[in-house]
Parts: structure tokens; C-alpha cells; sequence
């Protein structure tokens, strides 16, 4: 059977499957799944190692992977030859460290190197981002406390202006090299600021600022690409580049088809339906009116799981073939649809419904909600089970 667990997510390893299985083996208490493929994410990751050429591929996993889960992620990502991962904070680090337990992986923490924390660092064996000069002189500090060389990575700012070493503090570092003596520096740095943008000019802008920003500083491989950038072509992939969102799905080249195979599928229960005749309304502050006579299925799924807000009156759900409009507005853990056209036989409490999938694609709750493909997943919320397969 599959694994499925609430609020702590389960790895199935090389499970084949296909979602009706998954539909049949759930338990009676589900009320509603979120399913990662994990067959898609490994197929993901190496059609991204082929783009990468020469560079080395990293992962992305912070904020969780995304919302999928990192452990199993970072797992399934292992297996498959991934080597090096870049989370966003020390307690993602740790955590990682402790999935990866007995994998010689490599985990560099992007944000939040604050003082007093140099011992986790070392203990956890997890690599600092170092992006201004008080963290590399504390970092120099703790090293040569412990009498002994320790790793970091450099990132330099060539623009965004958000984290990074500044033009005057890199001229410093330059011009007092010793401020680096006791740290191996084993990656240096940058993130484009529009790299989904690819007619931009400030991707060339900012590679050059790249190119020059190493000059004086130690030889070391170089990154400057995450998801994105890497499909700029092979002078902006240096020695190693650095996807998250293509990884899990996402479309990292906007405007164009989506190369990367769809990773997720979210599914609910329907919880009610109900006859609601001409002139009744339909959720909070009568936003839906009934023209004539409407059958109205409510969903056990709703914004605390990460439906957007700004679905009111927007969006489709799947039953079965067919098609169901979401009315009303999106209440904390429930929405409602309209269902008038479909069988009777399909609509009943405990029938399992698609909101997100092949034929709900991710880009439409982004266009419905304004928002972008990022927001929208790492707003999953953690009450669906997570189960992992691969589908066949």
C-alpha cells in the first residue's frame, strides 16, 4: 500500500502506481492529498543536468522544497546523483543534514548568518553563504579559533541589491586578502534578477559585473544561474548552477511551452451537495447568484490549504471527464462548485475531486490569483497528506 502520513510527509520509493490505485488505498480519514511524482522530479532533474553542460547541478530545496516536502525530495534527489543542495536557513540546513544522514552532500545555507551560531554550522557540517564583510571577518574569526581552515561560499552583488557583497566592501576584501585567510572558499556567487526575462538586457549587464567581481578573489568555481538562467545558454552556467522551481514543475521559461514534466496533483473530498434553487446565493456575501435551478458540491479544501483568495468565481475543479466552475468565494477549508451538469452518479459525499493536475494546470490559479507559480506552491499547506510515486 502507499505510505501516507498527516503533517509529516512519507517517501514511497519507486512506487508505480497510477492515481486511481492511489484513490483506492487512501485512508477513510483522508480528506484530501497532495500527490508529488517522484519519477517526474528525477526526470526533471536530469533533463537539467543535460541543459547545465559542463556546470555541476545543484537543487534548491529550501522553504521546504518548495512546500513538497524537502526530506523526500532531497532524498529521491540523491539517488538520482544530486551531490550539492542550497537551503535558505540554518534550521533548513540542519534538518537536511539529518535526511542526508550517511550521503556525502554538500549544503550551503543562502540567508541568516547571525552571530553565535558558527558552531552549528561546524557540527552540522553545513557550508555559509558569506555576502558582506562582518560575516566573512566572524566566520575568519571562528576558524582561526579552532585552528583550522572552514568552508563558505561568496556571493556577490552584481544588481539585485538584496544580499550579497557590495562593490565597496568586494574593493576592500580585494585589497586585504587576509580577511579570507581560514576559509577555504569553495563557491562564489551571484542571482539574476530577470532571468525569466531572457530579451533583458541586465542578464548580459549583470554577468559581466559577475565576471569582473571575481578578479582578486580566490579561485574558486563560480555560480550565477538558478532555474531560469540556466536556459540563457552555456556562458551564463560557469561551474555550477542552482534550480528550484524547475525542478518541481514550474515553467522556467515563461511565454514559451513548459519544458519540465508537472510534478503534483491536489485532490479533496466533496463534503456536501446540496439543490440551491433561482435568486439563492452561493458562499460569503452572495457573490454567486443562481441563475436557475444549480446542484452545488462543497470541496473539503480551501485557503488555509492553499487555494487562493482571489479564486472567488474562478477556476474549475475535475470529476472524473467533466468539469466543475468554482462559485461563491474560497472559505478557510472549503469551496463549492457547481455540478448541475454533471451525473449524479459522480457527485456524492466522499467522491475524490482534482483541483490541481493535468487538467487543472498550476498556471491557471496563478493567472486567477495574480500571483506567481512560486507563491502558489509554497502556499500548499501541510493538512493534504503528501504522498510520493511515480506514476505510470
Amino acid at each position: 500500500m502507499l505510505a501516507t502520513t498527516h503533517n509529516a510527509y512519507s517517501f514511497v520509493p519507486f512506487l508505480r502506481t497510477t492515481p486511481n490505485a492511489i484513490l483506492a488505498q487512501l485512508p477513510a480519514t483522508a480528506y484530501s492529498f497532495l500527490h508529488i511524482d517522484t519519477r517526474a522530479l528525477v526526470s526533471n532533474f536530469h533533463f537539467l543536468v543535460a541543459k547545465s553542460g559542463d556546470a555541476r547541478c545543484a537543487a534548491v530545496v529550501k522553504a521546504d522544497a518548495y512546500g513538497l516536502g524537502a526530506e523526500t525530495i532531497s532524498q529521491t534527489l540523491t539517488a538520482a546523483g544530486c551531490t550539492v543542495f542550497f537551503v535558505a536557513y540554518l534550521d533548513e540546513g540542519i534538518r537536511l543534514r539529518q535526511a542526508l544522514a550517511g550521503h556525502n552532500a554538500t549544503i550551503y545555507v543562502l540567508n541568516g548568518f547571525f552571530a553565535g551560531v558558527e558552531a552549528e554550522f561546524l557540527a552540522h557540517d553545513l557550508t555559509p553563504v558569506l555576502s558582506d564583510l562582518e560575516q566573512i571577518d566572524r566566520w575568519r574569526g571562528f576558524a582561526v579559533a579552532h585552528a583550522q581552515e572552514l568552508p563558505a561560499a561568496l556571493h556577490v552583488d552584481t544588481g539585485m541589491h538584496r544580499t550579497g557583497v557590495p562593490d565597496a566592501q568586494l574593493q576592500i576584501l580585494r585589497e586585504q586578502p587576509q580577511r579570507l585567510i581560514g576559509i577555504a572558499v569553495k563557491l562564489i556567487m551571484s542571482h539574476l534578477t530577470s532571468a525569466s526575462n531572457m530579451d533583458d538586457d541586465f542578464n548580459n549587464i549583470q554577468r559581466q559585473r559577475f565576471l569582473s567581481a571575481r578578479k582578486g578573489l580566490p579561485l574558486a568555481p563560480a555560480s550565477l544561474v538558478a532555474s531560469s538562467g540556466i536556459f540563457l545558454g552555456s556562458a551564463y552556467h560557469f561551474n555550477m548552477t542552482r534550480p528550484g522551481m524547475a525542478l518541481y514543475g514550474l515553467n522556467p521559461t515563461p511565454n514559451q511551452a513548459n519544458p519540465m514534466q508537472p510534478l503534483i496533483s491536489l485532490w479533496a473530498k466533496i463534503y456536501q451537495v446540496q439543490d440551491v434553487s433561482p435568486g439563492e446565493t452561493v458562499g460569503y456575501f452572495q457573490t454567486h447568484t443562481a441563475k436557475t435551478h444549480q446542484r452545488v458540491a462543497t470541496i473539503a479544501l480551501g485557503y488555509a490549504d492553499g487555494v487562493p483568495w482571489l479564486m472567488e468565481n474562478k477556476g474549475a475543479i475535475s470529476i472524473g471527464d467533466y468539469v466543475a466552475p468554482l462559485i461563491g468565494r474560497v472559505s478557510m477549508d472549503l469551496v463549492t462548485v457547481d455540478v448541475t451538469d454533471i451525473p449524479e452518479s459522480l457527485v456524492f459525499p466522499g467522491q475524490w475531486v482534482e483541483l490541481l493536475g493535468k487538467t487543472n494546470e498550476l498556471g491557471g490559479w496563478v493567472n486567477f490569483a495574480q500571483t506567481s507559480s512560486h507563491e502558489v506552491l509554497t502556499n500548499l499547506r501541510k493538512r493534504p497528506l503528501r504522498i510520493y510515486s511515480e506514476i505510470t
